[in-house]
């Protein structure tokens, strides 16, 4: 089918706006009307960036007056709760007067010292202030306080405010012309009633101020950028509106000749990607007042690509059109051949009466297309995958039913290349990957394709490697080592988690309890229990039954436990944990401090060791609060009785700082990675300058 006859069957002499010129003096009210646009737009800009900004400032601190609360009363009420709770009735004068309070004050202004905090109170459950490091406001009710309420029903309350004159009395000066944040948190005791309320007062002053600096230096260079766009756009209207007049008639003389270059592939010459989609939009109306169907053909051709660079783009476009060649004569006169782009066409099968007529066209296709090709002296072959999409069944939407033939058309290549398909709705991308995931995930685990990887654990004291993570990783055979993120998550929404895990307790015992015959300092070993596993009813069993036949002591292994795990345990869950240590396991709570957890509830659990999570390591040593919190989570794990392991450690500088803070135990890249078992042995052979080739 030639060019000119698919112009006419697209109907393609479609009117062009004639140039009018009366609205170019119109230009002095575009001026105006921009300038005042600009000037708008960019005070928005400065208002909604402030406005969203501090909004984003005010949660950022609130997250760390949580935290940093938590961590106080994980200090202070284990050992002053019950004093502050017999206050509750008590004057202001009386509970001043008290040694206790005095030791309180000392206490709580030593925990504070190098933290954003300059002020603290805390409040009973009816909103008396039992303690504040204001002194003098100990003993005021704050129950009518809307702050307070809010924080009794259970939320978390943060209120920024200018203060002209503030007396910090956490740093012992008086603030002027500040802005404060205040938050109010509750803290519940393990039976989950309201403990205490704390009220906090950071210091936000420079960071508020940095908001609002940036807000005037974003307003003046939006307002800059944009004038400056604006005057280059408007000179450039008014150049472009005399060079319209003075080419009007030539443009006239020409317009059929410009029209055909607009719509169509100066290639091949058929319609490009735009003017297909005014032609599909043509068909629909016709099929719709019609009522018959049409059909969109998303041609993609195989083995084009390794043609073209190898060949070259000169032979690759000879090629294309011979494809276009073939694919206009191989139509009806009423069909539409169409090039996307690259080596991707398109066919609009017009006036279709039965199904079995696009599936002709579509095998005609792939036939005429896979016929050998010669160019000069040699000989190609090429192929072409088909998707198929209908209308009206598929879609009534343009950009829809073309997609839908290119879902299609992949699905084609997905299923063998050099075929068509059809378009259905089951045919979403992601469910597809998903569901080829979960085949690979159970092909892996009964073909064994899964390895234990370790990553050494250092003890500071002892300065030697006692201990190791076990890792799963999942060997592919087609795609490569796969990092956990991509198959863990749906290993736990299908439930093989469990075996897996089951697979890699086992294994990492065997390899352990061999490797420890050559050792004369057993290696402990660390094992992540997922939340699926730990809420089996046989779980308990289960272990107890592997433990009795294994080589391995359970005092040298470790379960790993997830901060949010122990969180929504109930009463049976707490009690597995100590049946796991009756059995002579120990508990680990791994990735401490990403949650929102009660310290209470935690020192009531048989816990042995605390691992820091890798984000408080990796900043703590540019991010004061970072560093504040380790230092205070460190002095809680030793006040619990809890060994301290600090994960992610990277550098020498983030040695230091665990060195610091006396962490037990350090695991990181700057020890090693983590490593198959061979070279675990190679590992531990260098550091005790021995062998372990058992």
């Amino acid at each position: 089918m030639s060019t000119q006859l698919l112009i006419q069957t697209g109907k393609t002499d479609r009117p062009r706006e004639p140039a009018d010129h009366r609205q170019l003096p119109l230009l002095r009210h575009f001026a105006l009307a921009g300038l005042v646009s600009i000037l708008l737009a960019g005070l928005v800009l400065g208002i909604l960036y402030q406005h969203f900004a501090t909004e984003q400032l005010i949660r950022s601190e609130q997250r760390h007056n949580v935290q940093l609360t938590h961590l106080l009363a994980g200090v202070i009420l284990p050992a002053y709760g019950d004093y502050l709770h017999s206050l509750a009735d008590g004057s202001g004068d009386l509970i001043r007067s008290q040694e206790r309070t005095a030791q309180l004050h000392r206490l709580i202004l030593e925990q504070i010292r190098d933290t954003p905090i300059i002020k603290l109170k805390i409040f009973s459950p009816k909103g008396l202030t039992v303690y504040s490091t204001d002194l003098s406001q100990i003993g005021l009710d704050k129950s009518a306080y809307p702050g307070f309420l809010r924080a009794t029903r259970g939320e978390t309350v943060s209120q920024m405010s200018y203060r002209d004159r503030f007396y910090a009395h956490a740093n012992e000066v008086e603030l002027a012309n500040r802005n404060l944040l205040s938050s109010y948190v509750p803290i519940y005791d393990a039976g989950g009633r309201l403990s205490a309320v704390f009220e906090l007062y950071n210091d936000i002053s420079e960071l508020s101020g940095e908001i609002g600096l940036v807000r005037i230096q974003l307003t003046t260079a939006t307002i800059v950028v944009m004038l400056l766009l604006y005057s280059a756009l408007f000179l450039l209207v008014k150049r472009a509106d005399r060079i319209i007049k003075a080419q009007s008639l030539l443009q006239t003389a020409h317009a059929g000749q410009i029209r055909h270059q607009a719509d169509h592939d100066p290639l091949t010459g058929l319609p490009n990607r735009r003017y297909f989609r005014d032609l599909l939009g043509q068909s629909m109306t016709r099929a719709h007042e019609n009522d018959h169907l049409i059909a969109v053909l998303f041609i993609d051709l195989d083995r084009f690509k390794p043609i073209n660079d190898s060949l070259g783009h000169q032979a690759g476009d000879r090629l294309l059109k011979v494809i276009a060649e073939r694919l206009t004569a191989c139509c009806r006169d009423s069909d539409i051949v169409a090039r996307l782009g690259g080596d991707e066409f398109t066919i609009i099968l017009d006036r279709v009466d039965h199904v079995r007529h696009i599936e002709r066209c579509a095998q005609r296709v792939i036939d005429t297309v896979s016929r050998p090709i010669h160019l000069d002296d040699k000989e190609l072959s090429v192929g072409a995958s088909v998707g198929i999409s209908i209308y009206p069944f598929d879609d009534l939407d343009i950009d829809e039913l073309i997609k839908h033939a290119d879902t299609a058309m992949y699905h084609a290549k997905d299923s063998g290349r050099n075929r068509y398909a059809y378009y259905s709705e089951e045919m979403n991308a992601e469910a597809h990957l998903r569901l080829e995931l979960e085949r690979d995930l159970r092909t892996a685990l009964r073909e064994g394709q899964f390895e234990v990887h370790y990553q050494p654990r250092f003890d500071l004291a002892l300065q030697r490697v006692t201990g190791v993570e076990a890792l799963l990783r999942w060997q592919h055979p087609d795609k490569g080592m796969m990092p956990p993120s991509t198959f863990i998550p749906l290993a736990e929404e299908t439930g093989l988690i469990i075996p897996l895990g089951q697979w890699v307790l086992q294994t990492a015992c065997r390899d352990i309890a061999a490797l420890n015959t050559l050792r004369a300092d057993p290696l402990n070993v660390s094992i992540n229990v997922s939340a699926r596993q730990f809420e089996q009813d046989d779980f308990i069993d289960g272990l107890r039954e592997f433990l009795h036949g294994a080589e391995m002591a359970a005092t040298h292994i470790e379960l790993e436990l997830t901060e949010s795990l122990l969180m929504r345990t109930d009463r049976d869950s707490s009690d597995n944990l100590s049946r796991l240590k009756a059995m002579g396991l120990r508990l680990s709570l791994d990735d401490f401090g990403t949650g929102y957890s009660s310290l209470n509830y935690i020192k009531r659990l048989p816990l042995d060791t605390l691992k820091i999570d890798r984000s408080f390591i990796r900043d703590a040593g540019s991010n004061a609060r970072d560093a504040a919190l380790v230092a205070a989570i460190s002095g809680m794990a030793r006040n619990l009785g809890m060994r301290l392991v600090a994960e992610g450690v990277e550098t020498e500088e983030q040695m230091r700082l665990v060195n610091t803070h006396r962490c037990d135990e350090v695991q990181g890249y700057l020890i090693s990675r983590p490593l198959p078992l061979d070279a675990l042995k190679t590992f531990l052979a260098k550091e005790n300058g021995a062998s372990l080739t058992g």
